[in-house]
């Protein structure tokens, strides 16, 4: 018995190619760039839940492997390479850090002179 399961939600590339590689079917289409920008944004949030709700590590780190891919294909659609957007990204560590040292501002007092 064969069931067809309806998805409608945005698939890495190599997925219509497993599936018929498994000697199933599968329907898609190619959308528009701005079609599968809205659906890539759609598609961080189920993966941000996903991660919030993730069990292991090993289940974060899947989750959060797809939304770095996510944010590499939102570049691409913006007119970034991948190298472009991975420079853009170490320039900025290198200039104001990373997330990783936990710091939470609270406030701050900022000369109305000095530039951001």
């Amino acid at each position: 018995m064969t069931e067809k399961t309806i998805y409608n939600k945005p698939v890495r590339d190599n997925l219509p190619k497993i599936i018929k590689d498994n000697g199933d079917e599968c329907e898609y289409i190619i959308l528009s760039p701005a079609e599968y920008k809205k659906v890539l944004l759609e598609k961080y949030v189920e993966e941000i839940e996903e991660y919030k709700n993730a069990k292991t590590q090993k289940e974060q780190l899947d989750e959060l492997a797809d939304v770095a891919e996510i944010t590499e294909a939102l570049a691409v659609l913006d007119g970034a390479t991948p190298d472009d957007f991975y420079k853009v990204k170490v320039e900025k560590q290198q200039r104001r850090g990373s997330f990783v040292k936990r710091i939470f501002l609270v406030s701050a007092t900022v000369k109305k002179d000095s530039q951001k």
